[in-house]
């Protein structure tokens, strides 16, 4: 006697759930500003705050940045309790295919919580050499550090393209 059981589920572990709020993927845009094009706009998206933005020119020379302003954002989602939901198949050789599909509930309340804090950072970098940032952006650079006193990190990206 042969005999197979297929079962199969769905449920998803609080760490495992997307957020229910897109804003809070991080993101990291730099552009020049439209009304002045000797100006670079840098908007980070990330759970850190930026703490320095640098142009740095080809020769290693830094600009750092006018301004750096910071805007929080807060989330919380429940996890409480929730069914899970199941389907199964079982048969074999000298028995009949049986199929079946059950909720389950929870005995004991063990719900989570999960906060989230987000901030958008906007710095401001002056071109000093609008000309020389034209022919050179390529090989120039953007650098920023992230910190929020316990947490630091830096990442380096092209600048964007000067304006036409």
């Amino acid at each position: 006697m042969f005999g197979f059981i297929l079962l199969s589920g769905c449920w998803l572990y609080p760490g495992d759930r997307p957020s229910s709020d897109a804003s809070f993927y991080r993101q990291v845009q730099a552009a020049i500003d439209p009304v002045d094009p000797a100006r670079i706009e840098i908007l980070v998206i990330d759970p850190l705050p930026i703490e320095t933005a640098r142009l740095i020119d080809p020769e290693g020379h830094a600009t750092e940045a006018l301004a750096i302003a910071h805007s929080r954002r807060i989330s919380a989602e429940d996890y409480g309790i929730r069914p899970n939901v199941a389907v199964g198949v079982a048969g074999g050789s000298s028995s009949r295919v049986a199929t079946g599909f059950g909720i389950g509930f929870p005995l004991f309340p063990g719900g989570k919580q999960v906060t989230r804090v987000i901030v958008d950072s906007r710095a401001t970098i002056l071109i000093p050499d609008p000309a020389r940032y034209k022919r050179d952006w390529q090989r120039s650079k953007l650098a920023v550090e992230l910190n929020d006193g316990v947490n630091s990190r830096r990442f380096e990206m092209l600048p964007p393209p000067p304006a036409e």
